[in-house]
């Protein structure tokens, strides 16, 4: 499952470059603007888009795999009972990969990607700004 790629990735690299290129590149007055821009592009979308694969997963384990949500389940709020704990994914994967259900480790691997994704683009957000504001 490691070499599966989502469009989400190439969705990252693209956006990450080209804020990259229109730091560096734009003029001083419009330059400051791209941080914004990438901050709506970058971390809001790919928020938005880790938040669906996490709807998608626990629709699916719902569906199929009754002992996982009792065992993982959140136990207050809005979806008690509904949805999955992130922490108790993240942290206890083997136990969900162990289920061999393929379209639940797909399902996992796209969420986990897109959790990484939106943390990679805050930093690349925080860096990068801060080194344009530096350099410039």
């Amino acid at each position: 499952m490691k070499n599966i790629k989502y469009p989400s990735r190439y969705y990252f690299i693209l956006l990450s470059v080209l804020f990259v290129t229109g730091i560096l590149l734009l003029p001083d007055g419009t330059w400051n603007f791209a941080p914004i821009v990438y901050m709506f592009l970058g971390p809001v979308l790919l928020g938005i888009l880790a938040f669906i694969a996490k709807f998608k997963l626990d629709r699916h384990i719902r569906i199929h795999h009754e002992d996982l949500v009792t065992k993982y389940a959140l136990h207050y709020g809005a979806f008690k009972g509904k949805a999955i704990n992130v922490f108790d994914l993240l942290h206890n994967k083997q136990e969900f990969m162990a289920k061999q259900d393929h379209r639940l480790n797909t399902l996992l691997a796209a969420f986990t990607q897109n959790m990484k994704l939106l943390l990679y683009s805050f930093l690349v957000l925080i860096v990068v700004a801060a080194a344009g504001i530096i350099l410039r």
